[in-house]
Formats: C-alpha cells, structure tokens, sequence
C-alpha cells in the first residue's frame, strides 16, 4: 500500500516538474521569437527530464552524512568495546561459581547449585557476543569506508548494522516470551511449594 501511493506521488511529482518545464520553455522559446521543430523541443525537454530523473533516483552520501556516520562509528566501537569487557567480566564470574559451586556442594546443603548461575553467567555472554561482534565490525568497516570512500566497506558495514538490529530484535522476542510465559510459571510453582 505504501508503495502504491509512494509511486503515485512520484508519478504526481514528475507529471507537475514535466509540466513546469514545458512551461518554462515554450515561454522562453517565444519570448526570444525562435520557433523549433516540436520535434527538437521534445528532444531537449526529454534530455531535461531524464536529467531530473536520475538525480532524484539517487542517493548521494553529503559530507554531513558521512560526519555522521564517522561519530557513530565512533560511538559504536566505544560500546562494543564496554560490552567485550563486560562479557570477560560475566565468563569470569561463571568460572568462580563452578569453582565455588563444586566446594560449597561439599560443605553446605544449598537448595541449588552455585554451578547454575555460573551456567547461566556463561550463556548470557556467549550469546551477547554475537551482536557485540557485529557492532564492532560495523564501527571499524563505517570509519574505514568514510576515510577511503569504499563503496564495498560501506556495504559491509551496514550489512553488519542490519545483523546487529536482527540478533537484537530476535533477542528481545525471546526475553519478552520468556517472561510472559516462563516467569509466571515459576511464581505459581514456588507459590504452591509453600516457598510464599
């Protein structure tokens, strides 16, 4: 539906710029009193037209953008750099609850295991890596297509933006279901355990 009617105004835009044109030359045609073949003004108001055409076609990436681009490439690296830290910081942590979990077993009776928060600890930061990775190689591939005017690094760069967005989104998905389904189920099973 948007499509259609982002066609239809295009249609609109180009009729109404055809229009002006014809306008504008057959006044400047006659004020200078030289009459052309219609052929030839055909010609030349078709050359101006196709002229429009392209560069309303196309996108050009202006020096702002590119300014833009470059500080969020910046920004991008500066976060993907903190989350790299924090993932070394929750593996780190996983490992002293398998380490603490295996001693305190031995020692006192836990209602669960240390061992399962360590496993959680592990999952959450191999599978924050991914995205993680994927901002980082968009910062370095942006940087790199603004400095050189790469065509190709700026595709990979957006590319890796678009796997971010993805895995991201695919996450929160995943988190909201879990927690409209599994959160609950637990709250009734601890309720009726008399843990309440």
């Amino acid at each position: 539906m948007k499509n259609k009617r982002a066609k239809n105004d295009k249609s609109k835009n180009t009729i109404k710029i055809w229009i002006i044109i014809q306008k504008y030359y057959m006044n400047f045609w006659m004020r200078k009193k030289i009459l052309l073949p219609s052929y030839s003004q055909k010609l030349i108001l078709m050359e101006i037209f196709d002229n429009l055409e392209q560069k309303t076609g196309t996108l050009e990436v202006t020096e702002d953008s590119k300014k833009y681009l470059k500080t969020a490439a910046t920004w991008s690296k500066f976060i993907a750099i903190v989350q790299f830290v924090a993932m070394g910081f929750l593996i780190f942590a996983a490992l002293i609850m398998f380490i603490a979990g295996s001693f305190m077993e031995s020692y006192a009776n836990m209602p669960f295991s240390l061992s399962i928060i360590g496993w959680c600890y592990l999952v959450i930061g191999i599978v924050v890596f991914f995205p993680t990775r994927y901002l980082y190689l968009f910062a370095k591939k942006a940087a790199k297509a603004v400095a050189t005017h790469d065509t190709l690094e700026m595709e990979d760069a957006f590319k890796n933006m678009k796997s971010y967005w993805k895995f991201t989104g695919i996450m929160m998905v995943v988190a909201l279901g879990l927690s409209i389904t599994v959160v609950p189920v637990v709250v009734i099973i601890a309720a009726v355990s008399g843990a309440f």
